[in-house]
């Protein structure tokens, strides 16, 4: 997607009420991101999170009513933070999709050596991490959505 196209769309359900109308990222994003027609409530260990997109071939985005947190489930029954609001998760996706973006501009097809190719997958992971900690100190760690992505990045999977 490019950077020029970024483009929100507004999210409301009457299940999901008390959040109102809920701005988010209207594409999806590769596997990383695809959002929900509608906000649904989704209870989880006895909490109800609201989701708005899917991740991965089984994971959910949800918000957290109560924090304002974006979270991730992928088995249903637990959850990890993955931004500390949605207009951090917002900016996240957006900074992912324009570093893609400006990658697949200087990439020249002629580049034939592979240890290049690792190279440079690795530093634009590198970019992807330090980008995403300077927007959300909360959003990179081990095991996370956003460290889940840095890691596919540096294998060369968004490129």
């Amino acid at each position: 997607m490019p950077a020029n196209q970024f483009t929100m769309t507004t999210l409301t359900s009457p299940d999901a009420s008390s959040l109102g109308e809920v701005r988010v990222p209207a594409e999806a994003v590769y596997a990383a991101y695809k959002p929900v027609k509608a906000l649904e409530m989704v209870p989880i260990n006895g909490r109800s999170l609201v989701q708005f997109a899917f991740t991965g071939a089984f994971g959910k985005l949800l918000i957290d009513p109560e924090s304002g947190e974006v979270m991730e489930t992928r088995d249903g029954s637990t959850t990890s933070t993955v931004n500390s609001s949605l207009e951090k998760f917002a900016d996240c996706l957006k900074f992912f999709t324009d570093l893609l973006s400006s990658a697949e501009v200087e990439d020249d097809p002629r580049d034939g050596d592979e240890g290049e190719d690792e190279d440079e997958d690795e530093a634009l992971a590198q970019r992807l991490e330090a980008g995403i900690r300077k927007i959300d100190s909360r959003a990179f760690r081990e095991d996370s959505y956003w460290y889940e992505i840095r890691w596919a990045v540096s294998l060369g999977d968004y490129t």
